[in-house]
């Protein structure tokens, strides 16, 4: 009592409270209180943990900590499985799609091709055209053979040797003639001819001077 605070003050007693006196006529009385034992005054026992809380308690931590490393896996390999079935569901569309890729680059080549056939040097049909309009009515061609700088013409004339004089005045053509000698072809009653010419701005030196500035363009 002496302890708690408790200042009782009993009427007509002046001196200190007897706290031990009425300490020990209450231990006395009260058969369920603690006999007085002055070795355990100030010592207090500690409160001893609860294990079956505490595995508890640890068991739900490594619970939590596991989810936190196994959820994030989980959600990649379900994206990764519906990737893959995006990826099976448009595979025929991807192949199409490689397809027109390769038909377009195939068109592409082609195109270039015919571009650099076209700029490169005159187009066969035009050549033909010139010749069939500067040649005379009387003479008629048995061959004709165009490379990239020359045009060679095998054929029959009523005069050979107007030809040339034609063959010159074309913007085409230069350096016209004869491979080989003229002669009378009595059954045709025709001179029969072999004439060779340049194709105007064409020549070989032109064509490599095309070339290397072509590289130069494609660099």
């Amino acid at each position: 009592m002496n302890e708690t605070g408790v200042n009782l003050k009993v009427p007509g007693y002046s001196n200190e409270f007897p706290y031990a006196a009425v300490g020990g006529v209450l231990e006395a009385l009260w058969t369920k209180a603690a006999g007085l034992n002055l070795l355990l005054r100030g010592v207090h026992e500690k409160p001893k943990t609860p294990v079956a809380l505490t595995f508890i308690l640890l068991l739900s931590i490594t619970i939590m900590w596991t989810l936190y490393i196994i959820a994030p896996l989980k959600i990649e390999e379900k994206r990764v499985l519906e990737i893959d079935r995006q990826i099976a569901l448009r595979k025929d569309e991807i192949k199409k799609i490689v397809a027109l890729k390769k038909e377009i680059e195939a068109v592409k080549t082609e195109l270039s091709a015919i571009n650099d056939f076209k700029h490169g040097k005159p187009m066969a049909l035009n050549i033909l055209k010139e010749l069939t309009a500067i040649l005379p009515k009387s003479a008629w061609l048995s061959r004709v053979r165009i490379t990239d700088t020359a045009v060679e013409l095998e054929g029959y004339s009523a005069s050979a040797t107007g030809i040339l004089s034609k063959l010159e005045a074309s913007s085409y053509f230069k350096k016209a003639e004869f491979a080989s000698p003229t002669f009378r072809d009595a059954r045709m009653n025709a001179d029969r001819f072999n004439i060779k010419m340049e194709i105007e701005g064409f020549t070989k030196e032109t064509q490599v001077k095309k070339a290397v500035l072509g590289e130069n363009e494609e660099e």
